[in-house]
């Protein structure tokens, strides 16, 4: 080799040494962001499978907070799904107050190390509502922050009580801390937060801050144009670049079926100040909530398709009889041994049949509908 090839060769190698660390500087920048994921699963209410469809579907999430979890197999079952993202396994903190209503914290061991976890049982709930349950974390460079997992009740005056108690916990925290789950504040899209009164409890004397995503959607289908899944920073957190974002935004998302979570799932970012926020992706569309037991998937051209994978068979949590209610007996033990299930008279498969063929006419409208809308505004 000559002279002029030698240099070539070290001008060479130099060139490649220099865009390699060029490029491993956003990855760097990237490595402070935590992304953390609010998710009411509704497993009294939804399939496993097509809510481990939406987790195996997403990017980047370090820390999935899920509300409303069956213990029974739903919290292995969800840790797998999430591990299909990006093939890393994720760890889990499963609270043990709530009944068929748990959290469950998922986490990646990779990127956060566990300290400590523990659930607030001096917080008022009831056998079907979870204690807030809280995981101390150290990221890679050995800051620790706290993620409190939340389900507050339904009912007005235990949610302001377990507002306010939410509040005098954070007061004096030595590290930050994050809520994240289902407050049930129901906040009419463009209301003042301080019209809410259990919300105005938690963000008193400024414990709690409420990170407000950037486009708001209602987060509870039932609940039109109210917010009731929120995400909070309190102590040292207020010093963080933060955002969030209500995934599912279109409209067709609460068609829910008895497939489907009835919640929009939040997704929050959270870096030390000046650093990127670039991690953590949960995909538009990854299931279709208007036909009940269909589950959708993007092709290669982005086009929602049919999965061919069939559904394996729904477990969801025995509903709990009301105060003085008797239990429901079991199907089986309600039928005679020999009974054979009523056969649909024509008259009922015929209205069956004009049901789904007026839904399925309603979605093609829908999709009409956007597809001019898309048009109008230059898109493809």
């Amino acid at each position: 080799m000559n002279a002029v090839s030698r240099r070539r060769s070290r001008a060479g190698t130099a060139f490649a040494m220099l865009a390699l660390c060029l490029a491993s500087l956003p990855m760097a920048v990237r490595a402070d962001a935590v992304s953390i994921v609010a998710f009411n699963v509704e497993s009294d209410n939804s399939s496993d499978y097509v809510i481990g469809e939406q987790l195996a579907a997403s990017h980047d999430i370090d820390l999935w907070v899920l509300t409303e979890v069956w213990d029974h197999k739903w919290p292995g079952r969800l840790a797998d799904a999430a591990r299909k993202a990006d093939g890393m396994p994720y760890e889990r903190i499963l609270g043990t107050s709530g009944g068929g209503n748990r959290v469950l914290l998922l986490y990646r061991p990779d990127r956060l190390r566990l300290v400590d976890t523990r659930e607030l049982t001096d917080i008022p709930h009831g056998k079907r509502e979870a204690a807030p349950l809280v995981a101390r974390f150290a990221d890679s460079r050995g800051r620790e922050f706290e993620v409190v997992g939340v389900h507050l009740s339904k009912g007005e005056s235990r949610r302001a009580e377990q507002a306010r108690a939410l509040n005098r916990w954070a007061a004096g925290r030595d590290v930050p801390a994050v809520a994240a789950g289902t407050f049930y504040f129901d906040l009419p899209i463009g209301d003042a937060p301080d019209s809410v009164e259990a919300l105005a409890a938690l963000t008193a004397a400024g414990q709690w801050r409420w990170i407000t995503p950037r486009e708001l959607v209602p987060t509870r289908c039932e609940r039109g144009g109210r917010l009731n899944d929120f995400v909070f920073v309190s102590g040292g957190a207020d010093g963080w670049t933060a955002e969030a974002e209500i995934m599912f935004r279109q409209s067709n998302y609460c068609r829910d079926s008895d497939r489907t979570s009835g919640y929009r799932p939040v997704l929050a970012r959270f870096a030390p100040t000046g650093a990127s926020l670039e991690r953590g992706s949960v995909p538009e569309r990854t299931v279709s909530p208007l036909l009940p037991g269909v589950v959708f998937v993007r092709d290669t051209d982005g086009d929602g398709v049919p999965d061919a994978r069939a559904e394996p068979g729904r477990e969801t949590p025995p509903a709990e009889p009301a105060a003085g209610e008797a239990p429901a007996m079991a199907p089986e033990a309600s039928a005679a041994p020999d009974a054979a299930p009523a056969a649909a008279s024509p008259a009922d498969e015929d209205a069956r049949q004009k049901a789904l063929e007026e839904r399925l006419e309603a979605l093609e409208r829908e999709a009409e509908a956007l597809r001019k809308e898309l048009e109008a505004e230059g898109g493809d």
